[in-house]
C-alpha cells in the first residue's frame, strides 16, 4: 500500500492511527471511537471495526479456539 492517511478521516487526529496501521500492514484497527470512522468503515484497505465486531469475527473465524470458553475460564465475557 500507498496511501496516505492525510485527509482520509474526518478527524485528523486519528491520522497517526492510520497511517502506523498501513505502515504496519494491519487490516483492521479496532476502537470504541466511532464517531469518526470513515463512511463505509474502510480507508486506505483498513477497515475500521468496534471490539465486539473484531471479537465477533474471531470466534466466527476460528471456532476450534474455543474463544468464549477461554474468556470464560479467564473470568471474562465476550460478545
Amino acid at each position: 500500500r500507498t496511501e496516505s492517511a492525510d485527509g482520509m478521516l474526518s478527524d485528523p487526529d486519528d491520522a497517526p492511527v492510520l497511517a502506523t496501521a498501513i505502515v504496519g500492514q494491519a487490516n483492521r484497527i479496532v476502537s470504541l471511537n466511532t464517531r469518526d470512522f470513515p463512511i463505509g468503515g474502510e480507508a486506505a484497505g483498513v477497515r475500521f471495526v468496534t471490539p465486539v465486531t473484531f471479537l465477533t469475527e474471531l470466534v466466527t473465524r476460528f471456532p476450534a479456539a474455543h474463544l468464549p470458553m477461554q474468556a470464560r475460564d479467564a473470568g471474562r465475557r465476550l460478545p
